[in-house]
């Protein structure tokens, strides 16, 4: 009887691993605005949604978004894997979504995007 309580547990446990990595990447953070992240948010995943103020690009391929909601502006880092595929001049006045990590970088909080799929016009 013990022998078969352990072997459920074991296959009950190996099916909620698999249940969570397929899952966990569909979750997202709840959509926050601008004035809403601050140094609580350090080293969190936000997704943050504002309007592009402006762009600058990187000779490496590097973008940075200022995302704005009317009251603060944040700066938003795009590697280069996850600007490919972006116009970045083209995002000027449009409205974004961004998923990253909140970081501090020189003094400033910035949201740090690593992948293409964590961008979207909205």
């Amino acid at each position: 009887m013990a022998d078969m309580m352990l072997q459920l547990a074991l296959a009950l446990s190996i099916l909620g691993l698999i249940l969570i990595a397929y899952v966990s990447p569909t979750i997202r953070p709840p959509a926050s605005s601008v004035s809403d992240i601050s140094t609580y948010s350090l080293e969190k995943t936000v997704r943050v949604i504002g309007n592009v103020n402006r762009t600058h690009t990187f000779k490496g391929g590097a973008v940075i978004l200022a995302l704005s909601d009317g009251k603060s502006t944040l700066d938003v880092y795009l590697s280069r894997d996850a600007a490919a595929g972006l116009n970045a001049t083209k995002l000027a006045g449009r409205r974004v979504e961004a998923s990253g990590t909140v970081q501090l970088y020189r003094g400033k909080l910035e949201l740090s995007v690593e992948r293409p799929d964590s961008v979207r016009l909205i």
